[in-house]
């Protein structure tokens, strides 16, 4: 049994978006008020209210005339937010003392009206009619229905992003029936020039030139909401301008970490891949901004929980472990290799490699040592056009057609060349 969310646009009427904004002002109302009283509490060095507490506390309020206009919120809103800053308190205690695996939490902070806004309830949902309702609300709130609900209904997150469009995510309980089995491993190398590579050789290419174009206007945006005064109608309607644009980078890189995560866990039975210190990486100046655009974390984490969900393996090696200037054929360890290497000739057997996918495929081996006290064979450089195993998936297919029509080539990497080969 698992946890499995299922996201949709939704359409609210001028009614229902003033009933919404109400809500989300409600939950950050609570969620504000308590951490500022649990601040003084602190001060006077007295014990932290926890959720229980700022429910009861709640309750009286309720009947105060300075708070009566909670009574007409939705009790559930504003129990999940003092549950939410409960949970805040939690992890910031648990990473003081060490008991929270991780880089260091930090204390809870204020929320903010400017960001993102959201809230947690109950919900009915009618899905031939494309219609969702939550308590408090009278009417149902229209909602694009382009996918099937399966499992049991818990709850509903009803989100405003800052592009001004609303969201529900339906979190269901289901039971998910495992993916075959197909006997194939695979190791993951992941990069900045190329986003990702395997050791099968697929190459999976850069976002930032995926999203050239939007990039570029994004920061078109950006200069005009720099000139605008803050406050001002102006300002505002450029601040939503910048925002779609900015969720359009999001949604191509989510778009690609889907497809490719949904493909590795189908055509692979074990994927392996390196525990990146991306905290430490990104504190190098001229690389920082290319690691933070690739989002290597997001990706891992997606291929995780998909690995989890349909019972395959996902093993992550030693980010230490010099898989890059390790010859994959005899196991030679160069001294140093810089950055600007792309290819390389082992000294010890002469076997030329493919920087990249040579990284790739020492991740697999290392990972099958660590889970099983030996490597399997790699089939690298064995091509065959008609085997499954070198077909590249159709995502990739498409972003790889997509980056040669742009910049005018008939190749970018050896990736392409894969793919050319498979579409034929």
């Amino acid at each position: 049994m698992i946890y499995k969310s299922y996201k949709f646009r939704l359409y609210p009427t001028p009614e229902q978006e003033y009933y919404l904004a109400q809500a989300f002002g409600a939950k950050r109302f609570i969620f504000n008020h308590f951490l500022w009283v649990n601040n003084q509490r602190f001060a006077n060095k007295e014990k932290h209210l926890n959720a229980f507490g700022c429910n009861y506390v709640i309750t009286d309020m309720k009947k105060q005339d300075e708070y009566s206009w909670l009574r007409d919120m939705d009790s559930i809103i504003l129990q999940n937010s003092t549950a939410d800053l409960h949970q805040a308190y939690t992890n910031f205690f648990n990473s003081i003392k060490g008991k929270r695996k991780g880089k260091k939490v930090e204390k809870p902070k204020f929320k903010k009206k400017s960001n993102r806004q959201s809230f947690r309830t109950n919900c009915k949902l009618d899905q031939e009619q494309g219609l969702l309702k939550i308590p408090k609300l009278k009417s149902w709130i229209k909602i694009v229905n382009h996918q099937e609900i399966l499992g049991t209904v818990k709850t509903v997150t009803i989100s405003r992003c800052p592009s001004g469009k609303y969201f529900a995510s339906i979190l269901t309980e289901q039971d998910i029936v495992p993916k075959g089995l197909t006997g194939k491993e695979v190791g993951i190398d992941l990069g900045i020039k190329d986003l990702l590579i395997t050791s099968d050789g697929h190459k999976c290419p850069n976002l930032k030139i995926l999203a050239e174009k939007t990039n570029r206007l994004l920061k078109q945006q950006q200069k005009i909401l720099a000139r605008k005064t803050k406050g001002s109608n102006n300002y505002e309607q450029q601040r939503i301008k910048a925002a779609k644009k900015y969720e359009k980078i999001t949604n191509i890189k989510h778009n690609v970490f889907h497809n490719v995560s949904n493909w590795l866990v189908t055509e692979y039975d074990a994927i392996y891949m390196e525990d990146l210190n991306v905290s430490g990486m990104i504190k190098n100046k001229k690389l920082s901004r290319a690691i933070h655009e690739s989002s290597w974390s997001s990706l891992a984490s997606m291929i995780e929980y998909k690995c989890n969900w349909y019972g395959k393996t996902f093993y992550k090696i030693d980010g230490w472990y010099p898989s890059s200037k390790t010859c994959s054929s005899c196991g030679h360890k160069m001294e140093s290799m810089k950055l600007d290497i792309r290819g390389w000739d082992c000294p010890s057997c002469g076997t030329n490699h493919d920087r990249d996918i040579n990284a790739a495929v020492n991740v697999k081996y290392k990972g099958q040592e660590d889970l099983y006290g030996l490597k399997i064979p790699t089939q690298h450089g064995n091509w065959d056009q008609n085997s499954a195993a070198t077909k590249v998936p159709l995502v990739l297919q498409k972003l790889i057609n997509k980056i040669e029509r742009s910049l005018g080539v008939s190749s970018v990497n050896q990736g392409s060349e894969q793919a050319a080969g498979s579409l034929d």
